[in-house]
């Protein structure tokens, strides 16, 4: 079964406090609307083990572009920079400190929203313009 999302730490202290009260797990699972029995349970055993509900820090290795990059990385965008990944990257590592391979900040730009190359900018044209074009003048 695949997770939808995390519970929250509200509906962790709910379970807790329903198996507290004397409320199985099955009442807790119907009473909070969960899917999976297995929430319930899983819940209220780690907060007799650990004495809390919080959830644990997640373990890995944290990204190299942090949110100030991403922030900066934003900001060069939103220039209305029509260049390259490694022009960007470049633009990018003048003024930081860190070194980012083109891969991986094209894997940034992915999880940001920007899929592809920006769009160029239509000429604004007058409405004289526009008349002389469509005329063949």
């Amino acid at each position: 079964m695949v997770k939808k999302s995390e519970t929250t730490s509200q509906q962790r202290h709910k379970v807790v406090i329903l198996r507290e009260i004397g409320y199985s797990c099955e009442k807790t699972r119907k009473n909070l609307e969960f899917t999976a029995r297995s929430t319930t349970q899983s819940t209220y055993s780690n907060y007799l083990h650990n004495g809390s509900v919080l959830s644990q820090k997640r373990s890995g290795r944290p990204g190299k572009p942090d949110h100030r990059d991403q922030r900066d990385i934003k900001r060069i965008i939103g220039k209305g920079n029509k260049s390259s990944a490694e022009h960007i990257l470049t633009i990018l590592n003048s003024f930081s400190q860190k070194t980012v391979c083109t891969k991986s900040m094209r894997n940034e730009f992915h999880k940001m929203g920007y899929k592809g190359p920006a769009a160029a900018k239509k000429v604004c044209i007058s409405p004289a313009s526009r008349q002389k074009a469509c005329s063949g003048q």
